[in-house]
């Protein structure tokens, strides 16, 4: 019985490498881990000891070679090319390597810096490698020792490479600004910001950099800049979600503005109910709306107060839910009579304006309470 089901077990075994096994031509398997590093694993057995095969898919991927032959895991000379192609090999090399400090060198220089995660403690104390480490990838940072949290030149170049290596900088260059503004400026995912000291949150010129690299970094400034129309703005132009993070206040003032200056920008609907248009034209805003936004009249309130606006253009009428019209600051001397269709209209503001027909409107809206106009 045992015999049977040793047997049983080796042709299992065969079996499933037989089956795992995609590529048995040298060619197919050129090919093949050129597209996708790890696909060495499923390359025929001999082929995984050849220096060009294992080098082009360690090329792809770095992390390939832990499908490489031993004896290619050993070879120094082999090693070396491979790190050279892509540090991240230095993981899946024989543990020798992480002591030998040529070959941990050529794995920092490339852009996978991190690999000093594997290297041996005392090349992580190496001032030259964890430099070259943090140079091709500010990340390395985090591996590097604890002493080099504090060398301002390792941080500053860190923060340059991957603005979010601030996160593991010393509370003290957490508060260098030029450090933190070399950070917030780095593109990517995340922003810098988050891990900066809260002094700088409040600090707009390094905020508005911020947002200017990465939108959602609005979501770690101080309160006080989500109020800031400026920023706001400028954080709706790198990304569109970022408007989650303004303050309640201007959410619904900015919509608008913002969509009307980048047509990929969303808002809820309840947003758009309230809206603050900074522009001059109306048709932009009434062809934006129509068929895009809520439709006009699903509109509740507008404010198009100081804008320097001369005339309303008679389309207004078709706001026809509208409650309150905003038209204080303008410079506006005639209202036309299709405003008589806003029904709905509880208040309109026309402080500053000097309006020639301001009783025809009144007899048009009777019900309105008007502020302002004479």
């Amino acid at each position: 019985m045992k015999q049977i089901l040793l047997i049983a077990t080796m042709l299992l075994t065969f079996g499933v490498s037989q089956a795992q096994t995609k590529y048995y031509s040298r060619q197919e398997a050129l090919d093949a881990v050129k597209k996708d590093g790890y696909e060495l694993e499923y390359v025929y057995e001999s082929l995984k000891n050849d220096r060009e095969v294992v080098l082009e898919a360690v090329k792809e991927n770095g992390s390939a070679l832990k499908y490489a032959d031993e004896s290619l895991r050993k070879d120094r000379e082999f090693v070396l090319e491979a790190v050279k192609a892509n540090g991240y090999a230095l993981k899946y090399a024989d543990e020798s390597f992480r002591k030998d400090r040529e070959v941990v060198l050529e794995a920092v220089k490339t852009n996978a810096g991190s690999s000093l995660e594997y290297v041996d403690a005392s090349f992580k104390k190496d001032r030259e490698i964890v430099l070259e480490a943090v140079k091709n990838d500010g990340q390395a940072l985090e591996y590097a020792d604890e002493s080099f949290r504090k060398d301002r030149e390792i941080v500053l170049e860190a923060v340059k490479e991957y603005g979010r290596a601030l996160e593991y900088a010393d509370a003290s260059l957490k508060k260098d600004r030029e450090v933190v503004l070399e950070a917030v400026k780095e593109e990517g995912e995340g922003s810098a910001l988050e891990y900066a000291d809260a002094s700088f949150k409040k600090d707009r010129e390094v905020v508005l950099e911020a947002v200017k690299a990465n939108g959602l970094a609005l979501e770690y400034a101080d309160e006080s800049l989500k109020k800031d129309r400026e920023v706001v703005l400028e954080a709706l132009k790198e990304d569109q979600y970022s408007l989650s993070y303004a303050d309640e206040s201007l959410k619904k003032d900015i919509a608008i503005e913002a969509y009307l200056n980048n047509s990929s920008v969303e808002f809820s609907s309840e947003d758009q109910k309230i809206l603050d248009v900074a522009t001059k034209e109306l048709e932009p805003l009434y062809n934006k709306l129509k068929g895009k936004l809520l439709s006009p009249d699903e509109v509740l309130s507008l404010d198009l107060s100081n804008y320097e606006l001369t005339e309303i253009p008679a389309l207004l009428g078709s706001f026809w839910n509208l409650k309150s019209l905003n038209l204080s600051g303008n410079s506006i001397t005639y209202l036309p009579e299709e405003l008589g269709q806003l029904k709905q209209l509880e208040k309109l503001y026309l402080t500053g304006n000097k309006i020639s027909n301001l009783a025809t409107i009144a007899k048009l809206l009777p019900n309105t309470n008007i502020i302002g106009g004479n």
